[in-house]
C-alpha cells in the first residue's frame, strides 16, 4: 500500500480511536540550509522518530551515506527541501519510501551531486511547489512529474523557493493525519 492510499484509508475509516501511529521520518535540508531552527523543532515534536543529518551535498560520499542511513534506520517517510528534495526523490525510488518534497531540485541544480541514482520504484508522495519559486521553476517541475501517478502536486501560491515556517506546517498537517506521527 502506498503512502497516499494509507492516508486515504486511515482518514476514511474513522480510525480516530487509534491514539497514535508511529513513524520514523528522515528530513533532508536544502543546499544552503542547515537542519536547525523552528522547522526542525516542529518535526521533532510532530513525529516520534525523526532524524535530520547535516549534509555537505558537495561531498562525493554524501548520497551513499544517506542511502546507508536509510537502509539502517528503515524510514517510513522522507521529507526533503530543494537539494534535499532531489535526494529524497532518488531515495524514494530506490528504497520504495514515500516522500514529501518542497521545491525539489530535480532540474536546474547549481551543480550535480556525485552518485545520485534513481531506482526502479515509482515516485510516491507529495510535491509541494512554491509557485513564485525563481530558483527551481515550478512549471518545469510539474511537467516532469505529470506522469508519476503516485505523486501529488500541492501548489502554494505566493510561496517562493524558501518554504516559510507556516507554509511548511500547513503542508505537513494537510498531508499527514494528526494521528500519524
Amino acid at each position: 500500500m502506498d503512502f497516499q492510499e494509507f492516508v486515504r484509508i486511515f482518514t476514511e475509516s474513522g480510525c480516530g480511536h487509534l491514539k497514535h501511529i508511529e513513524m520514523n521520518v528522515l528530513y533532508l535540508h536544502g543546499l544552503e540550509s542547515k537542519p536547525t531552527g523552528p522547522k526542525m523543532r516542529y518535526l521533532r515534536d510532530r513525529f516520534d522518530n525523526y532524524y535530520a543529518p547535516e549534509i555537505d551535498y558537495e561531498d562525493p560520499d554524501a548520497f551513499e551515506e544517506i542511502v546507508d542511513l536509510c537502509i539502517d534506520e528503515e524510514f517510513d517517510m522522507i521529507i526533503g527541501s530543494s537539494m534535499g528534495g532531489y535526494f529524497a526523490c532518488a531515495l524514494g525510488t530506490g528504497l520504495d519510501v514515500p516522500v514529501i518534497v518542497f521545491n525539489p531540485a530535480i532540474h536546474s541544480r547549481s551543480f550535480e551531486p556525485y552518485g545520485v541514482t534513481f531506482g526502479e520504484y515509482d515516485l510516491d508522495g507529495v510535491c509541494v511547489l512554491g509557485m513564485d519559486d525563481d530558483v527551481i521553476d515550478p512549471h518545469v517541475t510539474c511537467k516532469m512529474l505529470e506522469d508519476d501517478a503516485k505523486m501529488a502536486i500541492m501548489p502554494m501560491e505566493g510561496m517562493g523557493h524558501r518554504t516559510p515556517f507556516t507554509e511548511f506546517i500547513t503542508a505537513i498537517e494537510s498531508i499527514v493525519p494528526e494521528e500519524v506521527g
